[in-house]
């Protein structure tokens, strides 16, 4: 339906050889990094113009790796603290990847001002990462709410939920974060989807499945 760069190729096998030839090989944690982000999560050009411009092509998935940016004070809110902090966090949480809206989407009165390891340094960025896109989605749907004095529909909690995944070497996890609650932030569960190895052909071809089920 859509003429997108992102969309995931069926040549399964060659994934799956891949795979099989870093594990016999040894490769290190960077060398299936780069693979995954060569041949799995794809990138869409990138449109610096205007929506009268270019059209629909503003609404493009951009793809950042390493996202950090400067946060605007006035807007960017810790979200609330749910219960006691028991651990301190240390661990690197920016994601290898991630896919975002470009502000080109919208028209110039709405957009924002902007500013210029292991696995269990990736098992912490999952939850951390989307547990704060999955507050803003959250926090934004609210106030949309609230202003058109409208209530949460099932449509709107089936769809308020974020996607997050696990790569060490080979072998891949996804996960989904909700909201506990919709009336009022409450926190949000994570949970394990799927879990699958891709040196396994069955394995590529469904991971490859639901990651494009995910875009749609």
């Amino acid at each position: 339906m859509f003429t997108l760069d992102s969309w995931l190729e069926t040549d399964t096998e060659r994934t799956q050889r891949e795979y099989k030839a870093m594990r016999v090989y040894e490769c290190n944690e960077a060398e299936h990094s780069a693979y995954a982000l060569r041949d799995i999560f794809l990138d869409e050009p990138r449109h610096p113009w205007l929506p009268e411009e270019d059209g629909d092509q503003c609404w493009l998935p951009t793809r950042m790796l390493q996202l950090v940016r400067k946060l605007p004070q006035d807007e960017w809110l810790t979200p609330p603290l749910i219960g006691s902090l028991r651990k301190r966090y240390e661990w690197d949480i920016r994601p290898d990847c991630a896919y975002h809206v470009p502000l080109q989407a919208f028209e110039p009165g709405f957009r924002p001002s902007e500013d210029e390891e292991t696995l269990a340094t990736a098992r912490h960025q999952v939850p951390v990462t989307s547990a704060m896109a999955l507050y803003y989605r959250y926090r934004l749907k609210s106030c949309a709410l609230q202003m058109s004095e409208g209530q949460w529909s099932e449509e709107h909690k089936s769809q308020m939920r974020h996607y997050g995944i696990t790569f060490t070497e080979s072998t891949s996890d996804l996960w989904c974060n909700v909201p506990k609650t919709f009336e009022s932030w409450t926190g949000c569960e994570m949970s394990t989807i799927y879990s699958g190895d891709c040196c396994i052909l069955a394995g590529v071809q469904q991971l490859v499945s639901i990651i494009n089920d995910i875009y749609y």
